[in-house]
């Protein structure tokens, strides 16, 4: 999940702004690096909750 999820969304993203590349060029790096930061929130509230 931690790799396919941000891989999905990504090639997604691509793929609905595939005719505006300098769009998808700007958009994709602070979206990448949003979605890997939603990732790893997930990750660690589930792992948290697992300690408990």
């Amino acid at each position: 999940l931690a790799v396919a999820a941000p891989l999905i969304v990504m090639a997604l993203v691509g793929f609905s702004l595939v005719d505006q590349k300098p769009v998808l060029n700007w958009v994709a790096p602070g979206l990448r690096g949003m979605v890997v930061r939603f990732f790893t929130f997930l990750l660690t509230g589930v792992s948290f909750l697992r300690e408990r």
